[in-house]
């Protein structure tokens, strides 16, 4: 199928540019190589990693809240201002407490993005265009992002070589650029002149009249309702899983170099390419996220995905080179799995409220990975990392199984005239 390339609208295209200029993340391919070299361990770098999500857990409502009240533009612009300030404050510093504490702040000042981003073009399309189109946006935006962040992991490895405090500076410039065009993007209607204030449009959305007591039963009543209620969960899981081992990329990636006979001084050079290769292959799938849609639904997704990624990381404990195609599999997976969770979430969200069921929603995601990022790092720090990866791996592949025996195979989401293209080819499609 060729690939359609149609002109997007201006605020779309100010979405993109928001979106690149906030994904030039230079320290990811040396980010556990830097935090080791302060003197860290696993079991340290593990609770940084914890404590990160913690730090999202407790402001993800809020932050979503605070979006929803002064608009979903400026969240966005709060969260730039902070990330980039901790960014370049974290490269300076070089021992745990000092390292914990700023990477607190920089938890907390993403969450400012994490809902809002999502609302606001959701409702942006809804204004403007057609809400259905949510998923082929939303998936060339991540498209975007992964690429943007290749690029950036390649010169983040060279920029290492050089001073390891760059790639945090140049990270901490791209995010603050993104604030700017975050500054630019237009206002959702609900907070427009023409809806604020008693004299509102008699069409407005009411997000004056959204408050602190509103908040609570919009969460519990979006997200308790079946089928919202079972794909969180399913999606908690799997997120939980799967990046509780991502910190081993590095060091398995490099323990498999040296092996091949590199030479330590290529080391951040190669993992600037690894991480590339990452992005580039996740960045193809979530382009095609829309036509994965389609063809599978989201539903059906978290049935599979989990399955697959189980069965990669346990042949990877066997076979260790198979961890490298299987971390590739891991970043195809998750990033598709968000583009279909803030689809589908919005989809059973209204919109005043909608930043903060977002925001709920990745609470709860956050809240998951915080114990399997404890436990991970122990493992890694008792046994190895590529036992810890094989671990990980039967626990995908049981949880799996639990959530198919729970929920069903998913032929009930065959039952409907927009089932996905998978139902006709099993057979399943009419229940």
């Amino acid at each position: 199928m060729p690939v359609e390339f149609d002109r997007p609208s201006a605020p779309i295209l100010k979405y993109y540019l928001y979106v690149a200029t906030g994904a030039a993340w230079f320290i990811v391919p040396v980010w556990t190589l830097f935090l080791l070299e302060q003197g860290l361990s696993f079991t340290e770098v593990s609770v940084l990693n914890a404590a990160w999500w913690l730090a999202t857990v407790l402001g993800e409502v809020p932050t979503g809240f605070v979006g929803d009240r002064i608009g979903r533009r400026n969240s966005l612009l709060l969260g730039s201002a902070a990330s980039a300030l901790a960014v370049v404050t974290f490269g300076r510093l070089s021992s745990f407490l000092p390292i914990l504490a700023v990477y607190l702040v920089w938890g907390v000042g993403t969450t400012f993005r994490s809902g809002a981003e999502g609302a606001w073009l959701y409702d942006t399309l809804r204004e403007e265009t057609d809400e259905e189109e949510f998923t082929r946006i939303k998936g060339r935006g991540s498209a975007i992002r992964l690429g943007v962040m290749a690029v950036s992991a390649l010169g983040g490895g060279y920029l290492a070589g050089v001073d390891m405090y760059l790639p945090f500076l140049a990270t901490g410039v791209a995010v603050a650029l993104g604030g700017a065009v975050a500054a630019t993007m237009p206002k959702n209607r609900a907070y427009r002149a023409e809806c604020r204030g008693d004299d509102r449009a008699a069409d407005c959305p009411d997000a004056d009249d959204f408050g602190p007591r509103e908040a609570v039963p919009v969460i519990r009543d979006t997200l308790l309702a079946p089928p919202l209620r079972s794909f969180v969960v399913a999606v908690a899981a799997f997120y939980g899983v799967a990046w509780s081992v991502g910190m081993y990329t590095q060091p398995i990636a490099e323990d498999l170099a040296l092996g091949w006979g590199m030479a330590e001084a290529d080391l951040t050079g190669m993992l600037g390419w690894l991480y590339a290769g990452f992005s580039g292959v996740a960045a193809l799938v979530t382009f095609n996220a829309d036509r994965l849609e389609r063809a599978i639904g989201p539903r059906i997704w978290v049935r599979v995905a989990p399955a697959l990624l189980g069965v990669a990381f346990l042949a990877s404990a066997l076979v260790p080179p198979l961890a490298i195609p299987a971390f590739f599999l891991m970043r195809a997976l998750l990033n598709a799995t968000d583009v279909f969770k803030e689809r589908f979430v919005n989809d059973h969200a209204d919109s005043v409220g909608r930043a903060t069921v977002l925001s709920a929603t990745s609470m709860l995601l956050g809240l998951a990975r915080v114990p399997f990022r404890l436990v991970s790092g122990a493992v890694g720090d008792l046994t190895s990392p590529l036992t810890a990866v094989g671990i990980a791996g039967g626990v995908l592949v049981a949880g799996a199984v639990a959530v198919v025996v729970a929920f069903g195979t998913g032929r009930d989401v065959c039952a409907g005239e927009d089932a996905p293209a998978v139902c006709s080819v099993v057979g399943a499609r009419g229940g």
